[in-house]
């Protein structure tokens, strides 16, 4: 069974355009940001590590890991988001596989997509037939994060600068899907790829 990574930067809309591709393809979803945020949960692989290099500041009082907390601190410090990265990928990519495995057991699914922001980061592009990269303006991903996040504009420009810039991003892709217009315009796009890829 094929696989194929989607990615993309936050705000540029790859986890609707992932479902779409469920929709109407029929393709097995993994959500690596999903695992992302499994992963750290209290009582999973990542939870102690983060604990002991982040310290008790980024706990609930449920004693869960704060997202938004963490977040603050590795998006204005590169350095601690290499090592958020550092921490959490490896048990990311071995979930990965861990799942690849399952679907291509079945019969039920068309191809294997996974979804994720970081998948080149990662490198869990190595590992997929093709990667297809959804590209966004910088305007239109901000107007989404502000109604998707509640965040100010400083904080979400401070999130997209800790990613991959898209020049170097589009580089390793073997698909672009712009998704800036109407989302009809973006399915005909994603109809194309999925075409071509099920057909060679």
């Amino acid at each position: 069974m094929k696989v194929a990574g989607l990615t993309g930067g936050s705000g540029t809309g790859k986890t609707t355009i992932a479902h779409y591709f469920v929709r109407q393809y029929q393709a097995y979803l993994i959500d690596a940001d999903r695992i992302g945020h499994d992963i750290i949960k209290k009582g999973r692989p990542a939870y102690t590590l983060l604990v002991d290099h982040f310290g008790c500041e980024i706990l609930e009082a449920t004693e869960g890991i704060n997202r938004k907390k963490l977040g603050a601190i590795v998006f204005s410090d590169k350095e601690k988001l290499s090592l958020l990265n550092e921490i959490t990928h490896p048990f990311i990519v071995k979930e990965i596989k861990k799942r690849i495995h399952y679907a291509t057991q079945s019969q039920e699914y068309s191809f294997i997509l996974i979804d994720g922001a970081l998948l080149v980061e990662a490198k869990i592009h190595e590992n997929v037939d093709e990667l297809w990269a959804v590209y966004t303006s910088m305007e239109n991903r901000i107007c989404r994060l502000k109604k998707r996040d509640f965040l100010s504009e400083a904080q979400i420009k401070q999130r997209i600068e800790s990613q991959m810039p898209w020049d170097t991003l589009k580089q390793y892709a073997n698909r672009i899907i712009d998704n800036n217009g109407d989302f009809t315009v973006t399915m005909l796009q994603c109809d194309q790829i999925a075409d071509t890829f099920l057909t060679t």
